[in-house]
């Protein structure tokens, strides 16, 4: 089992998206569009998540490393 953080898409050009964190990834065969978020695994989009899930995952890991020193 992989762990991933959802992250936002920032653009789109191509197979190429670059993700909020500055990365680019490869969303070949995933339809993903600017704004969204999405869980990678190594360079390659293997989901797609609505905004809401996404903000409550990212946040809820913010709460559990300030919780535990991660």
């Amino acid at each position: 089992m992989c762990f991933s953080i959802p992250l936002k898409v920032s653009t789109v050009r191509g197979n190429i998206a670059r993700l909020e964190n500055g990365r680019e990834v490869n969303i070949k065969g995933i339809s993903v569009n600017e704004g969204m978020y999405v869980r990678v695994v190594g360079t390659i989009v293997v989901d797609t998540l609505s905004a809401e899930d996404g903000e409550r995952i990212q946040q809820l890991i913010k709460d559990l490393s300030r919780n535990h020193d991660i």
